[in-house]
């Protein structure tokens, strides 16, 4: 081997450990890194973002709570979901009742932006499932498929155009949307309740109200007072304006008394979930907003 092809050898090779050779001493920093803990992050408005992920839990492949759904409420109806989320529950009632038109609204722009690419993913599979029905080819003929199903294709693409999710904190936004035949509230009241306080809370349901027809319906899920608790010992809650529980007055088991005497709904049902996960067996009101008044 030549002299060169020695020398290209010997800077290829791996250099030898230099036992002499003293190391660089540890740092404090470098020392307590291995100890340090990620910063928790704090979900204020309730806001989390595997929200679904823990409260569905791997044995349920559908929240329980869209079952108790009546289609009636929904059905050909102008709705709304207040805290939508990821839009789960929001696209599951579209997909089961096929209302006229659906708003998601949530405070979190990145669950919103979660929410959009799951009703861009429903839009796709509807139109693909909607032109297979349609297609005139020798494999598959118009006629080979049954009407209903044909039906059913035609109207989950037009029940997915009309569904739309904004980025907006209900509660404190000015514009009210009006006309709306069916408001969804769920597990939403806590986090308004300890960012707004008792009067953010009274004005989220005057708004729900006032967005109404008359006749229209309000499903509320409340959360109890136990875990307004809860919240503060699973995370720091001190940046909350109500934090303090003690600032609170209107409690959860008074909301439907609220709701009938200040603002005159009346309560139709309640509503119970016949399987759901631990700690979420919770009850669901129906209101209906009354006709004059």
């Amino acid at each position: 081997m030549s002299s060169a092809a020695l020398a290209v050898q010997a800077s290829l090779a791996p250099a030898r450990p230099d036992s002499s050779a003293a190391l660089p001493p540890i740092t404090n920093a470098q020392e307590a890194q291995p100890q340090a803990k990620r910063q928790k992050r704090v979900f204020l408005h309730g806001n989390y973002n595997r929200y679904y992920g823990y409260r569905l839990g791997a044995a349920l492949d559908e929240d329980p709570r869209v079952q108790v759904l009546d289609r009636r409420w929904f059905h050909g109806k102008r709705c709304l979901d207040i805290g939508c989320n990821e839009g789960v529950v929001t696209l599951a009632a579209v997909h089961r009742f096929a209302p006229l038109s659906m708003l998601g609204v949530d405070i979190d722009s990145e669950l919103i932006k979660a929410a959009c690419r799951a009703l861009a993913k429903q839009r796709g599979e509807a139109s693909s499932l909607h032109q297979r029905f349609m297609r005139h080819d020798a494999s598959l003929q118009l006629a080979d498929r049954p009407a209903a199903q044909r039906k059913a294709a035609a109207a989950a693409v037009r029940a997915y155009a009309n569904v739309w999710f904004k980025c907006e904190d209900f509660a404190s936004s000015k514009h009210t949307p009006q006309s709306l035949d069916t408001i969804l509230c769920l597990s939403v009241t806590k986090w308004v309740h300890l960012n707004q306080g008792d009067e953010g809370l009274k004005r989220l349901f005057a708004k729900v109200k006032e967005a109404l027809v008359p006749g229209g319906w309000f499903i509320l899920e409340p959360q109890p007072w136990r875990s307004y608790k809860q919240a503060r010992r699973k995370q720091d809650m001190s940046a909350a304006p109500f934090g303090r529980l003690d600032l609170l007055q209107l409690r959860p088991e008074g909301f439907v008394e609220y709701l009938q005497q200040a603002l005159g709904f009346v309560l139709v049902r309640e509503l119970h979930v016949a399987r759901s996960s631990a700690g979420f067996n919770r009850p669901m009101y129906l209101f209906q907003k009354l006709f004059t008044g």
